[in-house]
């Protein structure tokens, strides 16, 4: 490969956005239950955390043709694959302050097995192989874009999720 070959071949890896190693995170397993109307929402602490002095936290959002299902769910693909058309979104949001998040970052891959369908009075579901990048999201439209040289955090050790909370 030529040297212009492989400026190139760093410039399409720097497009995809993700940092060389993605940083290990464990998830939490404690939950709290938040929604309106069509969106079904949980979200926990992160706990250690990972940014600076404000909260970071998971948030896992259901919309319209989340609700009712059960399965395995591709993350990172199809209409999965942006905050702005995601059925079933994943996000971290990092250095919270009255709900503004200074960084978000999205599932842009992994299987979220849902065991009972978001809408049920329990929900039980884990995460698979999973990895989020550091992206912004438009405030306008939703669209999310992988940041340039961004951060990224991929599974930690055990288990995600094989967690059933109460819809109250």
């Amino acid at each position: 490969m030529t040297i212009l070959g492989l400026l190139m071949s760093a410039s399409l890896c720097n497009s995809v956005a993700v940092a060389a190693a993605c940083l290990p995170l464990d998830l939490p397993s404690e939950l709290e239950f938040g929604g309106a109307n069509s969106t079904f929402a949980i979200y926990g602490a992160l706990t250690p955390q990972i940014g600076g002095a404000g909260n970071d936290f998971f948030d896992a959002q259901f919309f319209d043709g989340a609700i009712g299902v059960t399965g395995d769910v591709a993350l990172g693909v199809g209409d999965n694959a942006n905050y702005a058309t995601c059925t079933h979104c994943l996000l971290l949001c990092v250095d919270a302050v009255e709900e503004m998040c200074e960084k978000h970052f999205f599932a842009d891959q992994g299987t979220l097995r849902l065991l009972t369908a978001p809408g049920e009075e329990v929900l039980e579901f884990e995460i698979l192989n999973w990895r989020f990048v550091e992206v912004t999201i438009d405030s306008n439209d939703g669209v999310s874009t992988p940041v340039p040289g961004g951060d990224c955090y991929s599974e930690g050790t055990g288990a995600i999720f094989a967690n059933g909370f109460e819809n109250l």
